[in-house]
């Protein structure tokens, strides 16, 4: 009973999104409902990935560059023999990591439409975004979170979400590095150790950023050292 209803409203916020995506969004935090946060989250980034607006000299621009010069011609067999390259850490086409190579390939040869990469993009950052949002709603009383967490996730929402799409990699990582660190404090289940390290295949600098995040699920019960390692990254 309850599903249908959830459907019944996140079809009313598809509807209402086509119109406007920010009118979507005030709608949906003014009625809040925590089983439609993941849907119409990844919905509304999905749309900004759609509504994407390419400036010269950003990283965005650089991305549909490639896509539309280098992958729409890309046989299928030197996309295949690419991974293998990407893996070894020797690319031919520039790209470290599987996950843009495979969001081109789909966007500028698939599918045939370059600009797809950021609306593919949004959908993933959009669904971590949110994923990771709600994980922190299942873990803390709401009043709590306003009062000690709010700002803090508000600010990390807008700096690495809005602005991450531009990018594509770096704050998808992020995102997924933080959904699965929250999940394994929540659950233990091994499997996020696992998403923490496809991570790398999002953007390869998280072979190092893991590495504190991966040590601190063995950790974690010495809260002073943890402490120290903080107040020393500064």
């Amino acid at each position: 009973m309850h599903t249908v209803k959830h459907l019944d409203e996140f079809k009313k916020y598809i509807i209402l999104s086509f119109f406007s995506p920010l009118l979507t969004l005030v709608v949906f935090i003014k009625n809040y409902r925590k089983p439609l946060l993941v849907p119409v989250g990844t919905l509304l980034m999905t749309l900004y990935g759609f509504l994407f607006y390419y400036l010269p000299d950003i990283d965005a621009s650089s991305h549909l560059e490639e896509t539309e010069y280098l992958y729409a011609s890309l046989t299928f067999s030197d996309f295949f023999f690419e991974i293998f390259n990407i893996i070894l850490q020797k690319p031919t086409l520039g790209n470290l990591d599987l996950y843009i190579h495979f969001i081109m390939y789909i966007s500028g040869n698939l599918l045939g439409y370059p600009k797809m990469i950021h609306i593919i993009a949004g959908f993933f950052l959009g669904l971590f975004v949110s994923k990771s949002i709600k994980v922190i709603f299942d873990l803390t009383d709401n009043r709590i979170f306003f009062i000690n967490s709010g700002v803090f996730i508000f600010i990390m929402i807008i700096t690495q979400s809005i602005f991450a799409l531009n990018a594509i990699r770096i704050g998808t990582a992020m995102w997924v590095v933080f959904y699965a660190a929250l999940q394994y404090y929540k659950t233990k289940n091994k499997k996020y150790i696992l998403l923490l390290i496809l991570s790398i295949q999002i953007h390869f600098a998280y072979a190092i950023i893991s590495i504190p995040v991966f040590l601190s699920f063995f950790i974690f019960k010495f809260k002073k050292v943890i402490f120290g390692v903080f107040i020393a990254s500064f």
